[in-house]
């Protein structure tokens, strides 16, 4: 039988939209003990990700700007994540995240709506 990413996806909040503050946004990973964030755009789409090590160089050199920069001006092509689906075989989503070092991977709702709708964790047990 083969298990999709559907099957073991979860949600949990752990995203914030392109007009959070890079205070808010710092505040939101260390709630959800994570180093990286989804950031969403006003329909819901992932629009890229941000890393605690890009915060942290914004508040080594420009500390009094950590609440005027907002997520949307850390995203760059380089950051964006990479996108699983809930029809994707959850075998070789875990072949790949384990391959790449990577802890949770957003899910979303298809190829071309891109609209978070959970996330799948790379430590999950499935029947083999």
């Amino acid at each position: 039988m083969q298990y999709q990413v559907k099957n073991f996806m979860y949600s949990q909040n752990m995203y914030v939209y392109e007009d959070t503050s890079l205070q808010n946004t710092e505040d939101a990973m260390k709630a959800n003990n994570v180093n990286k964030i989804c950031v969403l755009d006003s329909f819901d789409e992932i629009s890229g990700i941000i890393f605690q090590k890009d915060i942290d160089f914004i508040k080594k050199r420009h500390p009094s700007l950590i609440n005027s920069f907002k997520a949307k001006d850390l995203i760059s092509p380089y950051n964006a994540p990479i996108n699983v689906y809930p029809q994707n075989n959850i075998g070789e989503v875990l072949n790949t995240m384990k391959k790449l070092n990577l802890e949770c991977l957003p899910v979303c709702k298809s190829p071309d709506k891109k609209q978070l709708i959970g996330f799948i964790n790379a430590h999950i047990h499935f029947p083999t």
